[in-house]
């Protein structure tokens, strides 16, 4: 074709915005796409050879070599189907669905929900997809150039700045990361982030010459002519982050949010949202570019409620937003038309709130301190209750170092949340004869906002043997003890919900007679009778000075055996069950799980790192439809209370069974389970760090709280010392349309 125009910048700006909106801290990049007037838009000179496989008009040319398709933004996604991507991904949240209706029959989802966080040297594979034009690089000469923000990048405001990101600025680094050759249908792409923050990949076909080629200083020029034809943004981060907090929290009062970056040091931007992500995942946006002229939106959110606050030093992902501070409730018209304002043109035509015109709720705060600090968010008076998400992330100050993780909290008016404090079991006697008395005493917190019964029984190796009602009030605490005998001699491993409390061993009086110590029964909790002796699912033993343990568990429905390898040299019993579950006060691992194991060693060992070998039943995996190679093992880390995944050191197949060996760094309950991106819906509301008594008096004593006041108000109420939204604030990008109103725009 012949005939050739200037892509309309309100479609293309506009798709891109919004799948910006959609991307958890990816916003900056995927922003960069967007045009506006403010830069040089070449049309002439057209070049020589470009893309045959697409129409003219379908291509917009921002230098003399460098052309953009139309539907770039809709190519490119990662693949969530290849076994890889589990490694890659490192957690996820749900934002809601984005779709664009092309024309009158066509609606396409934008592929942006869930959206990702992922791990620094994990290969994140993509699928390339040509919509319905499956020969668009069929045969072609293919790049794959990977661009990531570095400290002190801004977002660029056209598409010529784009390019001048690829090729002169000295705040982005770019590089041609792979040079494959084009297939019909579906292409299989890949690459790998070197390090944490903010990235773009994009797929760009060589028209002619030799295309991008890296100049040494993080640049690249360009040979030719060459064609954009796929993008997509990603935020990565070199590891999870700790957050502990209250497991819940009252409309109208501030979340205490403790947080902590374990492996950055100096000064530390912690950015702290929370918001529903049931909510938020429960509406849709459509974008109506049917007429490119005339480009529409229809979203199901009338309004956003909330907090924000950013202070100018302050730096998410090397992207630094600058300050801003928002608190109150904003339309979503006046969203949007403040996004015109932003790019100093109007990119949306018309916006219009569809039912159920629903309003979301959310704040985010953003503090710079040290890597161990606590935030206060606000939590909006009129907040429905329900389960919410807090999201943390902590960048270095040079910007070249992140950690993230997210938490479940629940918001209710009045809501037990009930724990046993892990270590607080004690036992009178550890030795007795049948029918001896004796008492376990535990205690139980309640951190919830309402009172609330506990109720859990005493078990002995599985046994229940005493049951107790008690009532505790909020936010407070009781000592509860459970007084039995047993009549049968034999080793008991005592438990109140799952949580040890300690171990008694009853043996025969010794000859020559005596009392048997107040008789059958008796206590609290009565006599129970024989329970079951330790089976093959335990195992024990006793170290004196040694460094190798191995448990036998025949009867194990997942493990059959594990081995210890202790870093130094060990003294005391080590005992080693497999479980049929774990607490509910802990809550669930990411993955789905195989086998529950409790491991424990001494006490001076507990935080002693090890090697584990666990022996995993082949026919356990096959019932599960799980491959040797999707198994890990997880670790309850008591002390951030989460389940971590452990460092593999290898996987081998021995025929009936599975050897997996692990690093860990101490001791608690394991998991052996298939891999599963962590989405935080597998936890049920109990999973909040409630098993250590972690609290505000804990943290360093000189380090200042940033608290802001609870949103309330009932007006489109903003303070702000910039004039635009910078990529949607990055961090608050994850609350979608709050990204928008809560987080002030880039300054040009």
């Amino acid at each position: 074709m012949s005939r050739r125009r200037r892509l309309n910048p309100k479609w293309l700006s506009l798709s891109l915005t919004l799948i910006m909106v959609l991307s958890v801290f990816a916003g900056p990049v995927s922003a960069s796409l967007g045009t506006t007037t403010d830069g040089p838009q070449i049309q002439e000179p057209i070049p020589t050879n470009k893309l045959d496989t697409v129409p003219d008009d379908e291509l917009t040319n921002v230098t003399d070599n460098v052309s953009v398709w139309d539907g770039s933004v809709l190519t490119l996604r990662p693949n969530r189907s290849d076994p890889q991507f589990q490694n890659a991904a490192s957690w996820k949240v749900k934002t809601g669905t984005m779709y664009i209706r092309t024309d009158a029959t066509t609606v396409k989802d934008l592929k942006k929900n869930p959206t990702y966080m992922y791990n620094t040297g994990e290969e994140i594979p993509f699928t390339f997809e040509g919509l319905t034009n499956d020969q668009l690089i069929e045969n072609k000469d293919v790049q794959l150039v990977a661009s990531k923000l570095e400290k002190g990048a801004s977002v660029p405001g056209s598409l010529s700045a784009v390019t001048s990101n690829i090729t002169t600025n000295e705040n982005v680094t770019s590089y041609v990361v792979g040079e494959p050759t084009g297939t019909s249908g579906v292409n299989h792409f890949s690459f790998t982030p070197n390090e944490s923050g903010v990235w773009m990949f994009s797929v760009v076909t060589v028209d002619d010459g030799n295309g991008f080629s890296e100049t040494g200083d993080g640049n690249l020029s360009v040979n030719g002519n060459v064609t954009v034809v796929g993008v997509d943004a990603m935020p990565v981060h070199e590891r999870k982050s700790c957050i502990t907090t209250k497991p819940v929290v009252k409309p109208g009062e501030n979340a205490t949010i403790n947080v902590e970056a374990c492996e950055l040091t100096g000064d530390v931007s912690h950015t702290v949202a929370i918001f529903s992500e049931t909510s938020l995942n429960s509406y849709e946006q459509t974008i109506n570019a049917t007429d490119r002229d005339n480009v529409t939106v229809e979203t199901e959110i009338a309004k956003v409620n909330g907090t924000a606050i950013t202070p100018p030093d302050a730096n998410i992902m090397g992207v630094r937003p600058g300050a801003q501070s928002f608190s109150g409730t904003a339309t979503a018209l006046s969203v949007f038309e403040r996004l015109n304002n932003s790019t100093n043109q109007s990119q949306v035509e018309d916006v219009t709130v569809v039912s159920p015109k629903a309003t979301i709720y959310g704040s985010t705060v953003t503090k710079v301190g040290p890597p161990k600090t606590t935030i206060e968010l606000p939590i909006p008076a009129d907040a429905p209750a329900g389960e919410y998400v807090v999201v943390h992330v902590a960048t270095n100050k040079s910007g070249t170092k992140t950690e993230s993780n997210r938490k479940n909290l629940s918001v209710h008016q009045s809501k037990p949340y009930i724990n046993i404090v892990k270590g607080s079991g004690t036992i009178t006697k550890s030795v007795v004869t049948p029918g001896t008395q004796f008492t376990i005493e535990i205690t139980v917190n309640n951190r919830g906002t309402g009172p609330g019964t506990f109720s859990k029984p005493l078990k002995a190796n599985g046994n229940q043997i005493a049951s107790k009602n008690v009532e505790i009030a909020a936010d407070s605490s009781k000592k509860i003890s459970y007084t039995v005998s047993l009549d049968s001699t034999g080793t008991y491993d005592l438990t109140v919900d799952g949580e040890s409390v300690g171990t008694v061993k009853v043996q025969a009086e010794s000859s020559g007679g005596g009392g048997g110590g107040g008789g059958g029964g008796g206590g609290g909790g009565g006599n129970a009778g024989p329970p079951p002796k330790a089976s093959g699912t335990y195992d024990s033993g006793h170290l004196s000075y040694g460094t190798d343990f191995r448990a036998s568990l025949p009867d194990g429905r997942g493990v059959n055996g594990l081995s210890i390898a202790f870093s130094k040299e060990i003294r005391g019993q080590v005992i080693v069950r497999e479980r049929a579950g774990v607490p509910g006060t802990i809550g669930k691992p990411a993955g789905t799980p195989v086998s529950w194991v409790q491991i424990e060693v001494p006490e001076d060992a507990e935080d002693n790192p090890a090697t584990l070998t666990f022996s995993v039943k082949k026919s356990k995996l096959d019932a599960l439809d799980v491959s040797a190679e999707d198994i890990q093992v997880e670790r309850y880390n008591d002390e951030a209370g989460e389940w971590q995944v452990l460092s593999t050191k290898s996987i081998d197949d021995e025929g009936k069974y599975v050897v997996i060996t692990v690093q860990t760094p101490g001791f608690s309950y394991f998991a052996v389970t298939a891999k599963q991106v962590d989405d935080g819906q597998t936890t049920t509301t109990t999973t909040t760090s409630t098993t250590t008594e972690t609290t505000t008096d804990d943290w360093d004593s000189d380090d200042q709280t940033t608290t802001a006041t609870p949103a309330q108000k009932e007006a489109d109420t903003t303070t702000t010392t910039s004039s635009s939204i910078p990529g949607f604030g990055v961090v608050v990008a994850v609350l979608a349309l709050i990204a928008v109103a809560l987080v002030a725009v880039r300054r040009d």
